[in-house]
């Protein structure tokens, strides 16, 4: 029996999986917190607020908003659909380290960015969308961000804020006058502090409080934004055809070439083993 032999190769390929974020029954509120939501002066939120697990929310009024649902059935769903956004950002593989460097002064396009621990802005963020409306960019901080006073974000070419997101493993704080996009989700708390506003957005604090202080939001949602970041790498084999290669395959004592008693090849050297392997096949391509 001659052995003809196809080359065959291992090539890595790389399977997509699209990863669309939403906050489902979240985006209608503006804030929302665990433990406590305070307002200092005259906040305005286009938007409900919400409480879960806690029950405590002052400051409005004067402040106002368009609805409050505290420990109730609402905010009950609210919050679990914040923590799976939440959790769905945090599964997100970063495209781009930026780890110990500023935000402000950079034109990014979309994709997803990391910091590995504390992040911050300091001046204008611009966020470029190519022309794409569901341009997602995703923003991951595996402590804190700050943005510095009068910093702000600026979308352009297509970008929607209600595709912003910022994944904060612990708190945010945004300084005075700073003007802000997209939804903010920190597994600890956030302080929006005198005049910041967040257009087309949302403050979202997963196991504590929410403070606020002569603020302006206005909720976005989420609008279907999808990252075909996460990848699975595989492998796959292909046949290049070669020439017949004449050498015989050796049978190992006990067993023809052409038995399909795996029990008698299995005593066979590895040799063996791997010929009869590439033998068959190569049978499957005849």
């Amino acid at each position: 029996m001659l052995l003809t032999l196809s080359l065959i190769c291992g090539l890595a390929t790389t399977a997509f999986v699209d990863a669309q974020i939403t906050l489902g029954t979240a985006g209608q509120y503006g804030v929302f917190a665990a433990t406590t939501i305070t307002s200092t002066g005259s906040t305005e939120i286009t938007g409900k607020i919400g409480l879960s697990p806690g029950t405590s929310i002052t400051g409005f009024p004067p402040g106002i908003n368009t609805g409050m649902d505290i420990s109730n059935e609402a905010a009950t769903a609210a919050k679990q659909d914040i923590q799976s956004a939440y959790s769905s950002l945090v599964a997100l593989p970063v495209d781009t380290d930026l780890t110990g460097q500023d935000l402000g002064g950079m034109t990014l396009t979309p994709g997803v960015y990391g910091f590995s621990s504390s992040g911050g802005l300091t001046g204008t963020l611009v966020l470029d969308g190519q022309g794409d409306q569901n341009a997602l960019f995703v923003f991951k901080f595996g402590s804190t961000i700050t943005t510095a006073t009068s910093s702000s974000v600026v979308l352009t070419n297509g970008a929607q804020s209600c595709n912003v997101y910022w994944q904060v493993g612990s708190s945010a704080t945004l300084g005075t006058n700073t003007a802000f996009v997209g939804n903010v989700i920190a597994q600890t708390s956030i302080t929006a502090t005198t005049d910041v506003t967040v257009s087309d957005g949302g403050l979202y604090a997963l196991s504590a409080a929410v403070t606020l202080d002569t603020n302006t939001i206005n909720p976005a949602g989420s609008c279907g934004g999808v990252a075909s970041r996460a990848t699975i790498p595989t492998t796959v084999l292909t046949t290049i055809p070669s020439t017949s290669d004449s050498t015989p395959i050796a049978s190992p004592t006990g067993a023809s070439e052409s038995s399909n008693d795996w029990d008698s090849w299995s005593s066979a050297p590895s040799s063996t083993i791997k010929a009869r392997a590439f033998r068959d096949y190569g049978r499957m391509f005849q």
